[in-house]
């Protein structure tokens, strides 16, 4: 055997060892939850199970949970390779120690209560590839017919090997591909394959694994998924993790109309996390995001109070809270805090650069360098300050001095000689002003308005402007979608090179440029393709790896005001209070300094 594969083999062997050390850690925690511990007993061998009575019995617990090391070692000895008989050697010889569970013990609870599998199976907000780019955690050999078996497989010679690698193979660069996948449980797990489990692409592996549940050899379960559904944390290319990109949203799902044990298996889906299960069941399929987007949007606007009515001809309409309600309408939803609404496009920080829709930042301070440069401070009587005294105001607000501190700092930048002349000359204009503000008090003025929203789409719902569409069309699937219309019209697209502000451009260009009103005929094409938005970084990140993004969302209906900063708490945030049981002060905040 060549060095390379000897290391390789070693490898996984220590490796094998260690995860039944992880496995005895989280199977005691799971065990001092107490309401499992029945569950795990009926799970066990009953020489497993004399071993856990007896744990506790100096002498009598060691010798008893060796010989349900041995009992398991004779029975499974012939059908393992000689580098996990070396694990199981080691386990048991760990298990004799005081206090310590034996390796039967720990592997027949885990079984029972985290039929899961041993560690928590890869998903997609982590470091993992996914099946149809392998070569993202793998060498790129890892496609290489003639070695990939070879190299990465577990080397016991199993006929059922090159399943899945075949479907590595076939999968690459091709994540809607649907790829059938199993699971080997005990019997006493349900029948489903749910979202977050270990699954395998092989049919042959899935039995193997199934060996360990006892003489019935417990079940194998499958399912079909997309292949860029499935991860991989590199340590079998026969082992991956399913994590769906939709979840469902339990909160609206009315499950009235199901019989007492379909409402039970709905509980049971959404316990599991697996929203498809749960859609069907609740005969309900509406998809929503697995997470909403929380930002920030500076603005000189006030958005009154409304509420949402549908009208008796199904129109729905937008109404001043102040108003009745019309006869035969129908009152859908509040908005205490106010609205956005697309009418104000075109209000804000000059042109829509990056997409029709309406703008909000991820870092509460670029939404708050956006409403101050957007925002002339008004006198609460509508007068707007002006010229310096609207630079006094602002650095008032800005230097963090009370008035006094600030005043003898500005006489000193006025009349030191150091000071260049433009700074000399600035602090002499602001100080009659500061010194008026010092003598009568700071006025009570308008800074304008921040609004924190909650965006209903995650962060992987909107079109990123800076990353190639290869690196975005796993996690944003309604991309391809796009790219399959342009292609339609005769255009070649370059998934490798493109990036998301190209495919706005060239969406942008299918339309029309000079037609009116083309930027927002492009951005609803995008979003009628499931598109959210546009994600491009800030200007303090931009260059940068990691920092904040901006979003332009296209869909007013997908924005919720949480927060309102700026004046006081009107009656409407106060009802709004009452509603959620928050404070009235955490939602409608006064931060004008007054």
């Amino acid at each position: 055997m060549p060095p390379e594969e000897v290391q390789g083999v070693l490898g996984r062997a220590f490796s094998n060892f260690a995860r039944d050390i992880d496995t005895a850690k989280t199977h005691l925690s799971r065990l001092a939850e107490g309401s499992v511990i029945v569950g795990a007993v009926r799970g066990m061998r009953p020489e497993d199970q004399t071993a856990l009575a007896t744990s506790f019995v100096p002498g009598v617990g060691d010798a008893a949970g060796l010989y349900a090391d041995y009992t398991d070692i004779r029975e499974n000895w012939d059908q393992v390779p000689w580098y996990d008989k070396a694990g199981m050697v080691g386990a048991a010889a760990l298990g004799a120690l005081p206090f310590v569970p034996s390796r039967a013990q720990i592997n027949a609870g885990a079984n029972t209560l985290l039929h899961r599998g041993d560690h928590a199976a890869p998903t997609r907000t982590g470091e993992y590839a996914p099946l149809h780019e392998m070569n993202k955690t793998y060498p790129d050999d890892i496609y290489d017919k003639s070695t990939q078996v070879r190299y990465y497989g577990h080397g016991a010679g199993d006929s059922w090997e090159q399943e899945s690698f075949d479907v590595i193979n076939a999968a690459r660069g091709n994540p809607d591909m649907e790829i059938e996948v199993y699971r080997a449980v005990p019997n006493s797990a349900p029948d489903e394959v749910y979202a977050g489990d270990w699954v395998t692409p092989s049919k042959g592996y899935a039995q193997s694994h199934g060996e360990r549940f006892g003489d019935d050899g417990g079940k194998v379960l499958t399912t079909k998924v997309r292949a860029g559904d499935l991860f991989t944390e590199g340590n079998s290319p026969h082992e991956f993790g399913w994590s769906p990109t939709q979840t469902f949203d339990p909160t609206t799902a009315d499950i009235s109309h199901l019989s007492r044990p379909d409402q039970l298996r709905y509980e049971s889906a959404i316990g599991h996390e697996n929203w498809e299960r749960a859609a069907e069941l609740a005969k309900k399929p509406t998809l929503v995001p697995r997470e909403k987007t929380i930002a920030y949007h500076g603005s000189p606007h006030d958005f009154p109070p409304v509420r949402e009515l549908q009208m008796p001809d199904g129109d729905r309409v937008y109404q001043s809270m102040d108003d009745a309600i019309p006869e035969g309408a129908k009152m859908l939803k509040e908005h205490p805090l106010g609205r956005f609404n697309m009418s104000k496009i075109g209000t804000g920080e000059g042109a829509q650069a990056y997409g029709h829709g309406l703008y909000f930042a991820e870092a509460e301070d670029v939404a708050t360098g956006y409403r101050d440069a957007l925002t002339t401070p008004t006198y609460r009587d509508g007068t707007p300050l002006r010229g310096r005294e609207k630079y006094a105001y602002q650095r008032y607000q800005n230097e963090g001095m009370n008035i006094d501190d600030l005043v003898d700092e500005m006489e000193h930048r006025a009349t030191s000689r150091v000071s260049p002349d433009h700074v000399r000359k600035g602090a002499a204009e602001e100080l009659p002003y500061l010194k008026k503000w010092q003598t009568e008090g700071v006025p009570d003025v308008d800074e304008g308005r921040m609004y924190e929203v909650e965006i209903d789409a995650s962060p992987d719902e909107f079109l990123d402007w800076d990353l190639p569409l290869s690196e975005q069309m796993a996690s944003n699937p309604k991309i391809n979608e796009v790219v399959k219309d342009l292609e339609s019209q005769g255009r070649n697209v370059d998934v490798q090179t493109w990036r998301g502000e190209t495919l706005l451009d060239r969406v942008h260009g299918s339309v029309g440029r000079n037609k009116e009103g083309s930027e927002a005929i492009a951005s609803q094409l995008l979003r009628d393709k499931g598109i959210k938005g546009i994600r491009y970084k800030d200007a303090n990140s931009r260059g940068a790896d990691g920092g904040t993004s901006n979003y332009v969302v296209f869909d007013e209906n997908l924005i919720n005001i949480a927060k309102k900063y700026g004046i006081a708490i009107p009656a409407a945030a106060a009802m709004l209070a009452r509603q959620t049981g928050q404070n009235p002060q955490d939602l409608y905040e006064d931060d004008s300094g007054a």
